[in-house]
C-alpha cells in the first residue's frame, strides 16, 4: 500500500502496487502494523475513475475498498492475503 484517502460515500480507499501474486475481490488482507484482517469488497484500477475489475495481478496497481473505516488505521507499508 502506497497512498490511502478517505471518501465520505465509501470509506477508505487503498492504492496498492502488487508485489506478489494476485488479489481479488472476496480475499481478506492482514495488516503489518495493526494485525487486523479486512475483506476485499471491491478492487480495480484508477483511469482516472475507479474501475471495478475484480481482481489485480502481478505488477499492476490498483485500489482496494475494504471494511476499513478510519484513514488513521491505514498504514503506509506491506499488507499480506498470504495463509490468512
Amino acid at each position: 500500500m502506497f497512498d490511502a484517502k478517505f471518501v465520505e460515500t465509501r470509506g477508505v480507499i487503498l492504492l496498492v502496487t502488487v508485489l506478489q501474486g494476485r488479489l481479488k475481490r472476496g480475499d481478506s488482507l492482514k495488516s503489518y502494523y495493526s494485525d487486523k484482517k479486512y475483506d476485499i469488497f471491491e478492487i480495480g484500477i484508477v483511469q482516472p475513475i475507479l474501475n471495478s475489475t475484480g481482481f489485480l495481478n502481478l505488477g499492476q496497481v490498483g485500489y482496494i475498498l475494504t471494511n476499513l473505516k478510519e484513514i488513521k488505521d491505514a498504514k503506509i507499508g506491506k499488507i499480506n492475503n498470504r495463509n490468512i
